[in-house]
């Protein structure tokens, strides 16, 4: 028994972990766009969830299903978060298909939204903090869920 708890302790903590990171990728940016010497161009997730972009160059962001991507993200890490912390003081194995749904959901966020138009040209550093959040979460709450 003490085997299960020290594992689903590691487990729940890189859970939590994944959902931190996953916050944290909303406020990162999600667009970076380089003007080389004239600067640049960046907008945090947090920034396309709040405002609109009226921006030619990226299409019609603030009219489309893309916009609220970063919050999906948002709320699907901060539910990953709790999830992991709800694990940690109460271990149970069926804590990690919680985690497995909210990782999948913020993968899938993060890849509508750089698939979206010509974003993939001008993606910055936040949708790929939100993948790598999701999947962390999806590993190692499967790793939780089938810990024997």
């Amino acid at each position: 028994m003490t085997d299960f708890k020290a594992m689903s302790s590691i487990y729940s903590i890189l859970i939590l972990v994944g959902g931190l990171i996953g916050i944290i990728a909303v406020f990162l940016a999600w667009i970076d766009v380089d003007f080389g010497i004239f600067g640049s161009y960046t907008v945090s997730g947090w920034e396309i969830v709040r405002e609109s972009l009226e921006d030619p160059a990226l299409g019609d962001i603030s009219e489309s299903y893309v916009q609220w991507m970063p919050l999906i993200v948002l709320i699907f890490s901060v539910v990953g978060l709790l999830i992991g912390l709800t694990a940690l003081l109460k271990p149970r194995k069926e804590m990690g298909a919680g985690a497995i749904v909210c990782g999948i959901l913020a993968v899938i966020a993060g890849i509508l939204f750089y698939t979206y138009e010509s974003i993939s040209d001008v993606a910055g550093m936040g949708i790929y903090l939100a993948m790598v959040a999701g999947i962390v979460m999806v590993i190692f709450g499967a790793l939780r869920l089938f810990t024997k």
